[in-house]
């Protein structure tokens, strides 16, 4: 019940993903410090504003300490910053660019440790810690003519193929017993809330935390879409996959609703499974499907699970598990 044409995706506009209009200064202000500054004010006001719910939150021990370590890796960074800022004197771009990727390499790495894993809320606080560091870097780059090799090159990982308006993903390897999908019950429900009407799609990113994948960020590229079927606005789908290379993410997860009630709706289409085989020529083997009801039936289905490449894990409250890749939301 979901069309995608090949394509589609070619010619899509690969515009910024996150604007720097926050990191502008407004005043030509040549100080890279002042942009050190406005970063230290995102950090502290999402830090601010995180710590007044995470006393109300119920999510699961592992899940509790995971936001935690995320929140304090928050706070560090903004004190390092705080840090560099007291010798504001002597701080040049060359100094703040050196500053920033620091940051950005503690980051990554405790992304990349499995500390996250069986959190969505906790990777989402890491990722927007990163992405505040990856635009103040910008921001800086532009304004004093930096130039830096992109991480990405330096790990010699594809950013665009030739001649393709979107990139391509390195397949992740698997061992015999292949690799656990950690979801949280909450991306279920953001789920739910975003993909009716019937038929509307979504993709999500994942990110290696260990032997597991986590899923985290979740981007709505419904197009033309009606009851009987739906396509990937091509400009919405272009900006997900540029936004999962920029963040080192990959395509993990492709969601799409069906109309219908009960677990029997949830079975994947003739169109269905050749997509599925046109995602598989270009991106993760490991890619996971999934289809929901309206009625919160939600099934797991793909190559990467009947070839027991990918196992699925749902973590948190709120959801039952019915059958085997088949789980209901209460």
């Amino acid at each position: 019940m979901l069309s995608l044409m090949g394509n589609e995706t070619k010619n899509v506009n690969q515009g910024p993903i996150w604007s720097l209009r926050r990191w502008r200064n407004k005043t030509s202000n040549s100080d890279p410090a002042f942009v050190l500054e406005k970063l230290s004010k995102a950090l502290k006001k999402k830090l601010n504003r995180s710590l007044k719910t995470i006393l109300n939150l119920t999510d699961g021990f592992d899940s509790i300490l995971a936001i935690q370590l995320s929140l304090d890796l928050l706070s560090n960074t903004r004190l390092e910053i705080e840090k560099a800022l007291a010798y504001r004197n002597l701080i040049t771009g060359d100094v703040a660019i050196s500053l920033l990727d620091e940051e950005i390499g503690k980051v990554l790495t405790l992304i990349k440790s499995g500390h996250f894993t069986d959190s969505p809320r906790a990777l989402s606080n890491a990722l927007f810690t990163i992405n505040q560091l990856f635009c103040a870097k910008q921001q800086i780059k532009n304004q004093f003519s930096i130039i830096t090799t992109p991480a990405l090159l330096d790990k010699k990982a594809p950013v665009l193929q030739p001649g393709s308006g979107t990139p391509k993903q390195l397949p992740l390897t698997t061992g015999a017993t292949g690799r656990r999908m950690i979801i949280h019950s909450s991306v279920l429900v953001q789920l739910n809330q975003s993909l009716f009407p019937a038929e509307r799609m979504i993709v999500a990113a994942g990110v290696k935390c260990g032997g597991d994948i986590s899923v985290g960020g979740v981007y709505d590229v419904t197009g033309e879409a009606s009851q009987a079927g739906v396509k990937a606005d091509a400009n919405l789908l272009g900006r997900a996959l540029i936004a999962m290379e920029t963040t080192e993410t990959y395509f993990a997860l492709w969601v799409h609703s069906h109309p219908g009630q009960g677990k029997n709706a949830t079975r994947p289409s003739s169109i269905d499974l050749n997509q599925e085989q046109d995602w598989l020529k270009d991106y993760s083997p490991n890619l996971v499907n999934a289809i929901m009801v309206r009625d919160r039936f939600i099934r797991f289905w793909g190559k990467s699970i009947e070839t027991n490449r990918v196992t699925i894990k749902v973590v948190g409250s709120g959801v039952q598990k019915i059958e085997p890749n088949i789980y209901k939301l209460d």
